[in-house]
């Protein structure tokens, strides 16, 4: 049996906290793949900051006493420190005082209140960007977020949040951090760049890169740190050139994850012969992905290629109309059945009948046969409409757009 098709997505943060560019190339990821395998900083980033928002009231408190230093005085970072340091004191002992229980009573109330808030802003910010879409396509099975080594718990998310609000303080304490902060962050690019150098070279995944990406891959090509070969290239045609056909489907733009879904599983037949139209159709393209030519390509064949066959697929859905091909057939075929046939042995025995009840039986038993035919032209040639090769694309657009 053939092994899944995968496809690996690799997308540049963007300026703003924002899954636009991801979601676009995972939705044409998901409908043209059996599975995807997302490489994004920025995804990762807003699942760190979604993880935050859940921390258990340690880790709250952890992360006040981390972020004091950058946004406070020292003597109210002191103060926090000192907070926490009691608080971990007293939750540990067996037997609390009264005046500990009404410490840890009143601390957890502050912070939960506090918190909410706080909870409140992350969840917007997150869900503004649209990490909810990414979480339903993690949930259907079909989508492998990358996690970057060592982030993947309370503490790294945290810590993560730490960096961003220290940052974004201008603190003069940033300067004593911030050789720790560039190694962190350094160690996360490294990885990224490795990811979608593996991407393209190790033949396990089909490559789909955002422009950004696909300069950083051209760069590293022209360097030769990153070796491909003629086979990686070919492979990076077929699932570029897929990706850019897709993303011109109507309304692609506004579609959720699910709607993509739904469709990706509707036309699953269709979909392979679809896959062998774009190999053909990329085997045709001389540029790479990552090159500058390639949208300009991708634009060619769709106006070469794909416009006139989507054009005369629809032509050909109009056309085999059902009951226009019955009506053609009462008109066309005269009520005359042949001699020995099943239903003129019916009508043999229908002679005992009235004169006026057997011909209105006859009528409907030879209608019957005529309407058989009709639909059996009309399933014949449905059938040669949907072996044709884009017919996946034609049922997707009609799909998106209503």
């Amino acid at each position: 049996m053939p092994r899944d098709f995968c496809i690996a997505i690799g997308t540049y943060p963007s300026r703003v906290p924002s899954l636009a560019q991801e979601l676009r190339l995972l939705k044409a990821g998901l409908l043209y793949a059996d599975r995807v395998k997302l490489y994004s900083l920025q995804a990762h980033m807003l699942s760190m900051l979604e993880k935050v928002a859940n921390v258990p009231l340690q880790q709250q408190l952890r992360l006040l006493e981390m972020i004091a230093p950058f946004i406070t005085t020292d003597d109210t970072a002191d103060n926090l420190a000192q907070l926490h340091k009691a608080y971990k004191a007293t939750r540990g002992k067996k037997h609390r005082t009264p005046q500990e229980l009404m410490l840890i009573r009143n601390l957890e109330t502050l912070m939960r209140n506090n918190w909410a808030q706080l909870k409140e802003v992350i969840w917007k910010v997150v869900q503004d960007a649209g990490i909810e879409e990414v979480n339903r396509a993690i949930t259907s099975g079909l989508l492998d977020l990358h996690v970057f080594e060592g982030t993947n718990n309370d503490e790294s998310a945290i810590q993560f949040l730490t960096e961003c609000v220290a940052q974004a303080s201008k603190s003069p304490k940033l300067a004593e951090r911030l050789p720790e902060f560039s190694a962190k962050q350094d160690k996360v690019i490294g990885e990224f760049v490795r990811g979608i150098s593996r991407a393209v070279t190790d033949g396990s995944a089909y490559p789909l890169f955002d422009e950004e990406t696909g300069s950083l891959v051209a760069t590293g090509i022209r360097e030769e740190i990153i070796k491909v070969s003629e086979s990686a290239v070919n492979r990076a045609r077929h699932s570029g050139l897929a990706g850019q056909l897709l993303q011109r489907l109507p309304s692609f733009e506004d579609a959720s994850i699910d709607e993509i879904l739904d469709i990706r599983k509707e036309l699953d037949r269709p979909l392979v012969r679809f896959r062998s139209a774009m190999i053909s159709f990329s085997d045709g393209i001389k540029s790479a992905p990552w090159d500058d030519d390639f949208p300009a390509d991708a634009e060619t064949v769709f106006r070469r290629d794909v416009a006139p066959a989507i054009m005369e697929i629809e032509d050909e859905v109009k056309a085999n109309n059902y009951f226009a091909s019955l009506i053609r057939a009462l008109v066309d075929k005269p009520l005359v059945l042949p001699a020995g046939s099943a239903i003129s042995l019916v009508l043999s025995n229908l002679s005992s009948l009235p004169n006026s009840i057997a011909y209105t039986i006859g009528m409907g038993i030879s209608t019957a046969a005529i309407i058989y035919d009709a639909y059996d032209e009309w399933k014949q040639k449905n059938k040669a409409t949907e072996q044709n090769a884009l017919y996946f694309y034609y049922r997707a657009s009609k799909s998106l757009e209503k």
